[in-house]
């Protein structure tokens, strides 16, 4: 059970009354403590359902984590490991981060000639890389400045487009969760990458900020 509530009555914790979440991703486990607890005695009834509120949603968010690793995990018995994580459940489209560099010339104020400076950077990106007809189409769609929810509608489009599809609604129902970038930087830093944290999709970045804000904490410890 991811939440665990406590009256106080309880062996373990010693008389805590709260809200504890947890939920085990990836093998590691993810909680947070809630304490009705203050000074004189117990938060207000109203603060209280608040709190069980919040914890309900972050169980929630956990929990779509955790499905998407485990997802991942049977992806990868089906399929070759070097591409499991991309995959979207749409034949023809996958998800990851594009290696890209920029070069710019170097700001020393020291007399010569410049230096030109060569920066890398990665961009999620939805690409579509299909045939239809025999005729090889492949296309990206940069999720920084769509947005994963317009990136994912274009890439769809442009996918029945290209395979002369009318109706592409089932399709576009099969939107991978925007949660799934954050697995799969992970799974592409393992491999040598080394995609920045803000180079994730602004959806997530700020959830990204709320979670390391929430990293977990034993009151009891």
């Amino acid at each position: 059970m991811p939440i665990y509530y406590y009256d106080g009555e309880q062996n373990s914790p010693p008389n805590y009354v709260g809200v504890r979440v947890a939920v085990m991703i990836n093998s590691k486990l993810h909680q947070k403590w809630y304490t009705f607890r203050v000074a004189g005695g117990f938060l207000p009834e109203e603060e209280q359902e608040k709190i069980k509120e919040e914890a309900r949603e972050l169980e929630k968010q956990w929990m779509l984590e955790k499905n998407l690793h485990s997802s991942i995990r049977v992806r990868e018995a089906k399929e070759e490991p070097r591409n499991s994580a991309y995959v979207t459940g749409v034949s023809g489209i996958k998800m990851r981060y594009i290696k890209q560099t920029k070069k710019r010339q170097s700001k020393s104020k020291k007399p010569g000639r410049k230096k030109i400076l060569t920066y890398v950077f990665y961009t999620p990106c939805i690409i579509v890389n299909s045939s239809y007809k025999k005729k090889k189409f492949i296309k990206q769609f940069n999720v920084l400045t769509r947005g994963h929810d317009m990136a994912w509608y274009s890439a769809v489009e442009y996918l029945a487009e290209q395979k002369e599809i009318g109706n592409f609604d089932h399709l576009l129902a099969r939107k991978p969760p925007v949660q799934q970038w954050i697995i799969i930087r992970d799974w592409q830093n393992k491999k040598g990458y080394e995609i920045a944290e803000n180079r994730l999709p602004k959806e997530l970045q700020a959830l990204e900020n709320n979670k390391k804000s929430e990293e977990p904490t034993n009151p009891f410890e």
